[in-house]
């Protein structure tokens, strides 16, 4: 199929992109019209889930010692990654178009 022949991890790349791009015009089209919804964007960021270790695993996104390596240096708590879609959901001031991550 001509939309799966890149990795995985570009094709995860590419749908949070993608994800942003939508909410951002999405935001646009709203203010456009005077509607009152509120298009906003959130992402965990890189945090310490199964995610990665269970796509590898399910012949998943390439996920060995460097990557293991990194997320223990790098990477957030679950807890922490969690905070940017709570402030989403309830920051008093969320504006449309903001983006939270």
């Amino acid at each position: 199929n001509i939309l799966f022949r890149k990795g995985r991890w570009e094709r995860y790349h590419q749908s949070k992109l993608a994800n942003s791009v939508f909410s951002q015009e999405l935001a646009r089209r709203v203010k456009k019209c005077g509607g009152s919804v509120k298009s906003l964007c959130c992402h965990p960021g890189f945090a310490i889930t199964a995610l990665q270790e269970t796509s590898n695993a399910n012949g998943g996104m390439g996920y060995g010692f460097l990557e293991k390596v990194l997320e223990k240096r790098v990477a957030q708590t679950q807890e922490d990654g969690a905070m940017p879609l709570i402030n989403c959901m309830a920051s008093k001031n969320v504006e449309n178009g903001n983006m939270f991550g």
